[in-house]
């Protein structure tokens, strides 16, 4: 029924980066990616999609139109252009994406899947005429293709080593990458540590960006499960749905961004709105509880940082006792690592192949381990699994956990 949208899902993602493609189309509508209001860019290897639903979520409750754009999606491809946190209808994502088809057809362009449903995202966010704009980055920074909206304010969560084929295989040649957002007299917020932060610092201040890190110009605290977030100008106290002790770092970032979003666009943002939307904020297939007796919980840990990040807060909520996994990864996210990571808290662990192009062999990985508590499963029997009397934690890739949210989202557990 919606031919664009299927078009567009068949589509693969671009191998040569660079932003001319998406530059040229957009011309061809009058450039609204230059003429969008208030731009905010969100990058970074874990924990953009917190920052940037928590953000969302804090202009939204405080009465600003906010377009929200973000990547990967779970179960439908609508998840990723949101307006006051409602996704987009099919009608209006097929229409304008039928637009920009023609167009494209026209002048001989082929533009890639994220290109695409970049363009749409900011034509539909224009034609809304919002009066805020977040985009999270899709790969690095500097050649993604939400890298051609203006933006005062660049937000980068933290630098590990993920994507490693396309940004180069050091903490350096990443953090270059990431630091492409940062804009000529704008504003960079980061968490980012050590090498990948020196070599932000270096970046902001060749570009004269202002500069606000995470534990030197504000600051985040846990205590008897409330939240306490301190800058110069602001102390606020608060409880949040989110498991994790990483969301700290993450709501620290959109609470500061708040703050700056009030000095530089001349917004009206109170605490009181702040303490309400972080209040209500929900991140499906991020450390969420699924179930309590037994305990279920999925998490879309696709790579060594996120996965380690998983099992510290794990070994916190789970107070010493172990936990079944299920984990199917793609390829080229250091999947036996991740495994051995896991192996410190796990009964078992069941790996299964990822319905997608570039999975890991999970079979071949399991064969190599060669231990009788690391069991390979086919895709199958994983109602099986979820429907056992114990304890797991399903993780790994977006196109794991998207698949069983829409494949078996009648099942109780899901």
């Amino acid at each position: 029924m919606y031919k664009n949208i299927n078009f567009l899902t068949n589509l693969g993602n671009s191998k040569k980066p660079g932003l001319y493609k998406i530059k040229k189309v957009l011309s061809f509508f009058s450039n609204p990616h230059l003429r969008l209001k208030n731009c905010i860019l969100i990058s970074g290897t874990n924990g953009k999609g917190a920052v940037a639903q928590s953000l969302s979520n804090i202009l939204t409750i405080s009465g600003y139109r906010t377009g929200l754009y973000t990547s990967p999606h779970l179960v439908r491809i609508n998840e990723r252009l949101k307006i006051n946190n409602k996704n987009i209808t099919n009608r209006n994502l097929d229409l304008i994406l039928d637009k920009i088809i023609q167009k494209c057809d026209k002048n001989k362009i082929q533009l890639s899947y994220f290109e695409l449903i970049t363009a749409a995202a900011i034509l539909y966010f224009y034609k809304e005429k919002n009066d805020i704009n977040i985009f999270e980055v899709g790969l690095g920074g500097r050649f993604d293709a939400t890298n051609i909206v203006n933006s005062k304010m660049a937000l980068i969560t933290n630098i590990g080593k993920d994507h490693m084929n396309y940004l180069g295989h050091t903490i350096e040649l990443i953090a270059k990458e990431k630091a492409g957002i940062i804009r000529k007299n704008g504003y960079l917020i980061t968490s980012a540590e050590k090498k990948g932060l020196n070599i932000l610092l270096k970046d902001s201040k060749r570009k004269r960006a202002k500069v606000l890190i995470r534990d030197k110009d504000f600051f985040m605290e846990e205590s008897n499960s409330k939240y306490y977030y301190k800058s110069d100008s602001v102390t606020i106290e608060f409880k949040t749905n989110l498991l994790g002790e990483h969301q700290m770092s993450n709501l620290a970032l959109s609470i500061k961004a708040s703050e700056i979003i009030n000095k530089e666009f001349g917004f009206r943002i109170k605490i009181k709105n702040i303490k309400k939307a972080l209040s209500r904020i929900s991140l499906p297939g991020r450390l969420q509880l699924i179930e309590r007796n037994p305990i279920k919980i999925i998490d879309t840990a696709h790579n060594v940082h996120a996965i380690s990040n998983l099992v510290k807060n794990l070994k916190i909520f789970l107070k010493g006792r172990k936990i079944n996994f299920l984990i199917g990864m793609l390829k080229d996210k250091r999947p036996r690592e991740c495994i051995n990571i896991i192996k410190e808290i796990s009964n078992k662990i069941y790996v299964v192949n990822v319905p997608h192009a570039r999975s890991f062999d999970a079979n071949k990985l399991v064969q190599e381990f060669d231990d009788k508590n690391i069991k390979f499963i086919h895709y199958e029997d994983i109602p099986k699994i979820i429907n056992y009397k114990r304890s797991l934690v399903i993780t790994g890739s977006n196109y794991l956990i998207g698949h069983l949210l829409s494949k078996y989202v009648q099942l109780k557990k899901f």
